[in-house]
Order: structure tokens, then C-alpha cells, then sequence
């Protein structure tokens, strides 16, 4: 199965270049998701770190997953 993904600057930045990656197919967790669905996930998430290092030249990076309700 195919996963489409799309990114997205977050509507309250916590720095400058935020970004949000988000699957158009929902999923309840990411750890039911297929290895070749979080291969998606890992090439969206290489495809936006090289656009950010382009456009604002960013020294680090942050990567977070939230799962589940009690983790927001």
C-alpha cells in the first residue's frame, strides 16, 4: 500500500522552518504502520530536511512523533 504523505509550515511555529509532516491516511499508531509505509514516512521526512537546510540553512533538527491520546 502507498502512503501520501503531504508537509505543511505548523500554524504555531516553534522555530523558524517548522514543519509538519501528515499522512492523508489516518492511522491509529505508528507502530501498526507497514515497513514500507514508515519507509514513506522516513523519505518525506529526508525530502523535507533538505528543503529546510535550502531555504533557511538550519543548523539542528527536531523530529517528534505523537501517538496516541496521551501523547497530544
Amino acid at each position: 500500500m502507498k502512503i501520501n504523505i503531504y508537509s505543511r509550515y505548523g500554524k504555531y511555529p516553534i522555530s523558524k522552518g517548522h514543519l509538519l509532516l501528515i499522512t492523508k491516511q489516518h492511522v491509529s499508531c505508528y507502530f501498526d504502520l507497514s515497513t514500507n509505509e514508515i519507509y514513506a514516512i522516513q523519505d518525506a521526512l529526508i525530502e523535507s530536511k533538505e528543503y529546510l537546510e535550502r531555504k533557511y540553512s538550519a543548523d539542528g533538527y527536531n523530529i517528534d512523533i505523537n501517538d496516541g491520546a496521551a501523547a497530544g
